[in-house]
């Protein structure tokens, strides 16, 4: 028998994470026992992000979030959903193209916004698959 999203498992203990049931994170409210279990829904949700975060400090796993061809921009804007805060615009354009097949360029460019300045370069993901040393977060 399954678990409801509503209900504990009566063997498990009340510290354990989420469990994962019919495709969604559930979280336990209480314990077997009937008291009530610390809150673990923020860790339900903050432990895969972080886990993310971490993974995108030292691998070009951000580039599977943005469709081809792409501009820094774009990809920039991946690290700071994840992150909660966009990395260091210097530090970050010099990260990713500094390392050796993390994004080829194509010869396009993208297309002109109202705001002016030139188009922005097109990249697509590289064959590359870690970054060394890891880009640090803004």
């Amino acid at each position: 028998m399954s678990p409801s999203p509503r209900t504990c498992p009566s063997r498990r203990p009340a510290r354990t994470p989420p469990m994962r049931a019919g495709g969604r994170w559930t979280t336990c409210s209480r314990t077997p026992t009937g008291r009530r279990s610390p809150s673990t829904t923020t860790r339900s949700w903050s432990t895969p992000a972080n886990g993310c975060g971490r993974r995108l400090e030292y691998t070009t796993l951000a580039t599977e979030f943005v469709a081809e061809p792409f501009t820094l921009p774009e990809l920039r804007r991946v690290y700071a959903a994840v992150w909660g805060s966009p990395p260091d615009l210097g530090n970050f354009r010099r990260k990713v193209l500094g390392t050796e097949g993390f994004v080829v360029p194509t010869d396009d460019r993208g297309e002109a916004t109202g705001a002016g300045g030139r188009p922005a370069l097109l990249y697509k993901r590289g064959p590359a698959r870690l970054v060394q040393p890891p880009m640090a977060r803004g």
